[in-house]
């Protein structure tokens, strides 16, 4: 997550000597890691603060803010990801079938009005 508040970090512990990577497999080798982000922004990302248990007080912002990163479960993950694309198909579902009734009503609206001038100049030529 990027532009965050980070959280209360009263559940957090910090240890200046990891970097961002390490700090990332530090936290997915604990069950209770909940999230974790960089210690020192300003450094290129030194040092590690990880979140265990709860996570209180964030806030996303709109520009400034750190980067936070969320440690989800794989399975919560997975059935997100799957529900979004489904909505989306359901979306390009529902978009092609109004786009194809316009396009035939739109034939049908254009065969009957040619249709009708037919008729009328058929009729204007036997009333000659």
């Amino acid at each position: 997550m990027a532009n965050v508040k980070i959280p209360d970090a009263s559940r957090a512990r910090a240890n200046a000597s990891l970097s961002l990577k390490d700090c990332e497999m530090e936290c997915l080798r604990s069950c209770n890691c909940s999230g974790y982000a960089s210690l020192d922004v300003n450094n290129e990302g030194q040092g590690c603060l990880a979140w265990y248990g709860m996570l209180n007080d964030m806030q996303q912002y709109t520009e400034e803010g750190q980067d936070f990163y969320l440690r989800v479960d794989a399975g919560e993950l997975a059935a997100y990801t799957k529900n979004t694309s489904k909505s989306s198909t359901a979306t390009n579902w529902i978009v092609r079938v109004i786009i194809y009734v316009a396009i035939a009503l739109l034939l049908l609206f254009v065969s009957i009005y040619l249709h009708s001038r037919k008729k009328r100049a058929v009729r204007k030529g036997k009333k000659s």
